[in-house]
């Protein structure tokens, strides 16, 4: 598996690292009960602080991705992803209502959004 990160983004690294690794449990890749590498010898091995590599490990666990199981390391936990979608969906219809709430109060109308959105063109008025 591969959990490599890059400086030269604008995401931040442990933005990266998270991303992967839910990235990978949703696809398989990493299966439930899978013990993660130490928060030591990741950093170590993607040249990258200790405190990176646990922040993301540590939102992982806050999303119920990973369990922390002290003195022992991070496991990946059975994610239901049905229930992760659902999340995902309902995050993504919050932040389009917030959208939509700017462009209203720009005069900008809902046909001019969809077209943004499907990148037909670049209408703002």
């Amino acid at each position: 598996m591969n959990l490599s990160v890059t400086q030269r983004s604008d995401v931040p690294i442990y933005m990266q690292l998270k991303n992967r690794i839910i990235e990978a449990v949703l696809k398989g890749e990493l299966k439930p009960g899978t013990r993660m590498p130490s928060v030591r010898s990741l950093s170590r091995e993607l040249g990258i602080a200790i405190i990176t590599v646990r922040r993301a490990y540590d939102d992982l666990v806050t999303e119920g991705f990973l369990s922390n199981i002290p003195a022992v390391g991070y496991d990946v936990c059975d994610v239901d992803i049905t229930v992760f979608k659902e999340h995902v969906i309902q995050t993504i219809k919050a932040k389009m209502d917030d959208i939509r709430k700017d462009a209203r109060a720009c005069g900008i109308d809902d046909e001019t959004l969809m077209t943004l959105w499907t990148d037909k063109g670049d209408k703002t008025s």
